[in-house]
């Protein structure tokens, strides 16, 4: 089975550099602070990919594989305003059928948006979780 995160990865950060809601918080384009990796000394708020997770399709009826995937979206600000600010600004931008190499986007849908405050007290962080159902391209 063809890996599905491979090419759904570089379409969410082309379509999270691309929405103007999402720049309005973390910058667009290049300057957008949206990481698969975050610098060792990060500028807030930004936002990370999370985990991802594939889960075949078995139900016989083709190769619909279900791609589950967590975005993290960080800020010191006090509150959590920013940070939900963040998430549901990527939630737009994400719950789309977005443009997918190799593959068309049959169901997207955001799942959830939790918040939370780390460890240090300071950082707060809300988490976007996201499904797409993806089709081979044919």
């Amino acid at each position: 089975m063809k890996d599905p995160q491979v090419d759904l990865q570089p379409a969410l950060v082309a379509a999270a550099r691309a929405s103007a809601a999402v720049g309005a918080v973390i910058g667009t384009g290049e300057a957008c602070r949206f990481y698969d990796r975050a610098p060792a000394n990060p500028t807030y708020p930004m936002a990370t990919l999370g985990p991802m997770q594939t889960v075949p399709d078995y139900t016989g009826c083709g190769a619909l594989p279900e791609v589950f995937v967590q975005i993290d979206c960080w800020s010191t600000a006090v509150g959590f305003r920013e940070a939900r600010t963040l998430a549901r600004a990527l939630a737009q931008a994400l719950d789309a059928a977005l443009t997918v190499t190799g593959w068309t986007v049959a169901i997207h849908a955001v799942q959830s948006i939790d918040t939370r405050r780390e460890a240090d007290n300071l950082t707060s962080r809300a988490i976007l979780r996201l499904r797409y159902v993806l089709r081979p391209a044919a």
